[in-house]
């Protein structure tokens, strides 16, 4: 079944941990795992990705603060969600939501992806609502369905977080798109990275 990473608009790598109970984040930064799985997935992508740790600089720097849960309730076939808000007088409040049913490798760069979608909000000062983010979707994106959109630069991250998260000694990462064959390269669950949902309110 082809994994569709959502990017969903409403108001909104390694095995181990699994979320057993509340996460405390530290209030100073602006990547907040909510549970101790999602802070053990943004450990493993901080640790093995250089693409990953740009992504969270980038966003250490900005006035967008990131939210991020694992759940199970996702329409199936979602992997990820980022979702607007809120904003106040001085930041922006997004929420990245992954499907917990994926093994941790995948995570990891499925949050790659959404985060990227996340550095893309941070860049645009403009967008300050979930209309806001729609509209800026509708100029921006790759249209995937008839009100649906993805970004050509979160599929390319979600690929090279991924390559970087399994490479081995002399793997070369321009080819992180491709597999040995030549072909997509594939998640663990044998998904490709690609296709994202932008949803509207009211559109189902």
């Amino acid at each position: 079944m082809r994994l569709a990473l959502a990017l969903v608009i409403a108001l909104a790598a390694t095995q181990g941990l699994t979320a057993d109970g509340p996460h405390v984040s530290n209030p100073n930064t602006r990547i907040r795992p909510v549970d101790k799985r999602v802070a053990s997935l943004v450990a493993a992508g901080m640790a093995r990705s250089t693409t990953f740790r740009a992504l969270v600089r980038h966003l250490e720097a900005s006035d967008v603060i990131v939210h991020i849960e694992a759940r199970r309730d996702l329409r199936e076939g979602v992997g990820g969600a980022l979702r607007y808000v809120a904003n106040s007088a001085t930041d922006r409040f997004l929420r990245v939501q992954l499907n917990a049913a994926y093994h941790d490798h995948t995570l990891v760069a499925l949050l790659g992806h959404e985060l990227q979608h996340a550095v893309e909000v941070a860049d645009h000062a403009e967008v300050r609502s979930a209309d806001d983010l729609r509209t800026f979707y509708r100029r921006t994106g790759v249209r995937t369905g008839p009100d649906a959109f993805d970004s050509t630069a979160a599929r390319e991250t979600g690929y090279l977080v991924r390559a970087e998260i399994l490479r081995k000694p002399g793997d070369d990462l321009r080819f992180a798109r491709r597999t040995a064959s030549g072909d997509e390269a594939k998640l663990l669950d044998g998904s490709p990275i690609v296709a994202e949902e932008v949803e509207v309110p009211g559109s189902h």
